[in-house]
């Protein structure tokens, strides 16, 4: 079981580093002028994200499997981003964050699947 939680804590760093990362370049791109584009094409994104992150979060604290199949809302996390990354007028600013919302939905998929592995 510890060799299983040293990798959620290292998948839980991972996220945090990206977590700033986007909090920084999101701050910049919800202020400026690509505003109307994030708030209609990130911020449900976002959302999903973070009620995968506390599924994931509430599955460790009670240390039960999750309610939610993980490998699902990876994937559609994962390819929400990846649509609106290719959709037309994206402006490049917005990719690295995608990109790094991606990452965050595969660490929070690892973690979950040791947690219903566990």
């Amino acid at each position: 079981m510890i060799p299983e939680l040293i990798h959620c804590v290292n998948d839980a760093e991972r996220i945090s580093d990206l977590a700033v990362k986007i909090f920084r370049k999101g701050a910049k791109l919800r202020k400026g002028t690509l505003a109307p584009f994030f708030a209609a094409n990130v911020g449900g994104l976002v959302s999903r994200v973070r009620a995968f992150a506390n599924a994931v979060a509430a599955a460790l604290r009670k240390g039960e499997p999750m309610m939610i199949d993980p490998a699902s809302a990876e994937s559609e996390i994962k390819n929400r981003a990846r649509l609106i990354s290719h959709s037309d007028g994206v402006p490049l600013e917005l990719l690295s964050l995608l990109a790094a919302i991606r990452d965050i939905a595969r660490h929070l998929g690892n973690i979950a699947t040791r947690v219903n592995n566990i």
